[in-house]
């Protein structure tokens, strides 16, 4: 199974990977080609991929993680619930709809499941 640690490590050493394999494939002739390549053997990129995979395979969180809080300005202020008024609209309707279905049931059925969870006798 592979950690989030493996994983970020095998995703940055993958364009290095098929940079190197690239540069080995050229180095490998083809079928059909005629004589050897001409390509020059990847010694200095294999070097350099090499040693950046080395840097990739240390622990990225050895050292202990130091938090600090940037401190904000607030860009919101509190007010009071009575400066809100509901416009018409479909919340209006809503709260008119569920407003109308509250009135409707009795006390008995609203206080059921709390005299049940009180041990109280319920006639709902």
């Amino acid at each position: 199974m592979m950690n989030r640690r493996h994983f970020a490590r095998t995703a940055a050493a993958a364009p290095l990977a098929l940079a190197a394999g690239q540069a080995l494939a050229q180095t490998i002739p083809q079928p059909g080609a005629a004589g050897p390549s001409l390509a020059a053997p990847p010694t200095t990129g294999a070097n350099a991929v090499r040693q950046i995979v080395e840097r990739l395979s240390t622990e990225p969180f050895a050292r202990p993680l130091e938090f600090q809080r940037n401190r904000q300005a607030a860009k919101l202020r509190p007010f009071a619930l009575t400066d809100v008024r509901l416009g018409d609209g479909p919340f209006q309707d809503m709260h008119r709809w569920n407003a109308a279905y509250m009135k409707r049931l009795s006390p008995d059925s609203l206080l059921h499941a709390f005299r049940v969870n009180a041990g109280i006798p319920s006639q709902a």
